[in-house]
């Protein structure tokens, strides 16, 4: 099983070592944070930007995934949980190792990227998966509004620390995402408040 995967991936053209590691990592949890394969390049996109500038990747699944639970079992006390080396939240860079095995179309993506500037991203309509990227915090607070608008029963619950929305996929499963700090896509907003790029922001 494994000689095969690894050929596999020589096949499509991985390249090997750390850098196959990387591939395989940004891959799993571009799998994880979106359900659609046409996001999976700009979520990858997303992981390089942030890791450009030093921003936490802030991503609920990685998190999930260093405690053996979905995403929608998360407390904010998890998620404040520096022991666990998959904390993105607070852990800079990358997860130790890959949180799934990934399929081809995540692998691809994250051996091409797309082309852009993002740091944020949301998934405003949990119906379709309809996912929107952002540049700025400006861009993210308009398509964060845009969530709720389309999404009036996820309404906001408890009093939280940050901001999360966490969604169910239709096809089964949970990913989520955190949005200035953090980023996922799942399928419960909680906040009063959002730990911003810049700071806590009002919710």
């Amino acid at each position: 099983m494994v000689n095969a995967r690894i050929a596999k991936l020589d096949e499509m053209g991985v390249p090997t070592g750390e850098e196959r590691e990387k591939i395989m990592i940004m891959a799993s949890i571009a799998e994880a944070e979106v359900n659609s394969q046409e996001y999976y390049g700009k979520v990858t996109r997303v992981i390089l930007n942030r890791i450009d500038i030093g921003m936490p990747l802030g991503m609920d699944t990685t998190v999930a995934y260093g405690l053996g639970i979905t995403a929608a079992e998360l407390t904010d006390a998890m998620l404040a949980d520096d022991s666990n080396p998959y904390n993105t939240r607070i852990h800079q860079g990358l997860p130790p190792t890959p949180i799934s095995n990934p399929g081809d179309n995540a692998i691809q993506a994250a051996m091409n990227p797309e082309p852009g500037d993002w740091l944020y991203f949301v998934t405003t309509n949990l119906q379709t998966g309809e996912t929107k990227f952002a540049v700025t915090e400006d861009e993210f607070w308009k398509i964060r509004d845009e969530y709720k608008n389309n999404n009036p029963t996820r309404t906001d619950r408890s009093h939280r620390s940050r901001y999360r929305v966490r969604r169910r996929h239709p096809a089964g499963g949970t990913a989520s995402h955190v949005f200035p700090y953090p980023h996922t896509p799942s399928a419960t907003v909680a906040a009063t408040t959002i730990t911003g790029a810049n700071g806590t922001l009002p919710a």
